[in-house]
């Protein structure tokens, strides 16, 4: 036996992939609901912990959805770009960028790539003036910090770190609602996913490419899937979100971390003066 064999697919002809894909949607969209769903009631009952646990769980597995669906848009003439695509399946950082790109709004292709580069920093500056402390990267501590206790060594020396349970707000994550909505409308049967490769794999995404183009690309997808009857339930809401909310593929995209000297942070530090 042999787990994390999602590569695998990468054997496996289009007719076979876009089965096992369709098979694994289902199996993964049925995990994330459930989990939300226990979420859910942690949050109603103020257990924030587990809520907060959970939630981050709930996203990292709708991500894997988004994931999946990025292989199906990735030309398979591109065997690196298709390989290391699956390999994100199991990938922390990846998962939670995917996760963050539903609710980001950037003007072109080119746009996203800076907004997804400043989020693979290992490490960063920020604080009041922008430089105050040296901060990891905001994804894999955020995702950490929320389920284990640590000890850590900062510029202001070693200390205890634990969950901070806080107030917890119950809302349906953006990458859930959109996997969902994917789902709800029928979209991702074999049949479907088939005519998402087919739009998809011949366009090439170029810094320039803006983001009304690649809304009018959502929307003629799910047309060509309504004229082969394809499509089903209600249109309306789910209908929007995929419109609106399914960005631009991201397997060209490098989403490995950054490795980033803290000393040239110092250095920034040191140099640093007040704009007065």
């Amino acid at each position: 036996m042999r787990t994390r064999a999602i590569r695998d697919l990468a054997q496996l002809s289009d007719q076979d992939f876009f089965s096992e894909v369709s098979s694994g949607i289902d199996h993964v969209l049925r995990n994330a609901v459930q989990i939300e769903r226990d979420a859910q009631l942690l949050g109603e009952h103020e257990r924030a912990r587990g809520y907060h646990i959970l939630s981050a769980v709930v996203k990292e597995e709708a991500a894997k959805i988004l994931i999946l669906l990025d292989a199906v848009r990735c030309p398979r003439n591109q065997a690196d770009h298709f390989s290391r695509q699956l390999g994100r399946f199991h990938n922390h950082l990846a998962k939670g960028i995917y996760a963050e790109v539903c609710d980001w709004r950037p003007a072109t292709f080119g746009e996203l790539i800076s907004y997804v580069d400043r989020e693979r920093r290992e490490f960063f500056l920020d604080g009041p003036n922008d430089v105050d402390w040296i901060l990891r990267n905001e994804i894999l501590q955020g995702r950490e910090e929320m389920i284990y206790v640590d000890y850590v060594c900062t510029d202001d020396g070693h200390q205890w770190w634990a969950p901070y349970d806080g107030f917890p707000v119950v809302y349906t994550p953006g990458v859930l609602r959109l996997v969902q909505a994917f789902s709800d409308l029928g979209c991702t049967t074999p049949e479907a996913l088939l005519v998402i490769a087919n739009l998809w794999r011949p366009v090439v995404m170029t810094a320039e490419y803006h983001w009304a183009d690649l809304h009018d690309l959502n929307a003629q997808t799910l047309e060509e899937l309504a004229s082969r009857d394809l499509l089903r339930g209600q249109r309306g809401d789910s209908y929007r979100v995929i419109v609106d909310d399914w960005s631009f593929p991201l397997f060209s995209v490098d989403l490995g971390l950054v490795d980033v000297n803290q000393d040239d942070l110092r250095e920034i530090q040191q140099r640093w003066v007040p704009d007065w």
